[in-house]
């Protein structure tokens, strides 16, 4: 266990075998979740959050396929499909 001090400015330092363990270089990003249990860091891919974005799409449009009417859902599913396919290959 690191205990650091936050800064006046908010910032903290993340001990440097932590970022070399999880390939953070300088200006790497980070995603920054509240959560239950304490604050969540989170190293962040652009393609990882868009593939997750894809899923949630997938499941609103398999509930509300109604709305749309089922052909256009399913015209929908399959360029998402098609999508998640293209962002896996590259990811």
């Amino acid at each position: 266990m690191v205990i650091r001090k936050i800064d006046h400015l908010g910032r903290l330092v993340l001990p440097k075998d932590i970022r070399n363990s999880m390939g953070l270089a300088d200006g790497s990003s980070l995603e920054i979740l509240a959560t239950d249990e304490g604050i969540l860091l989170k190293k962040y891919s652009a393609e990882l959050s868009l593939i997750s974005d894809i899923e949630n799409l997938q499941r609103s449009v398999k509930d509300e396929n109604s709305f749309v009417g089922q052909d256009k859902a399913d015209q929908i599913q399959k360029c998402l499909q098609e999508a998640l396919l293209l962002l896996r290959q590259a990811n």
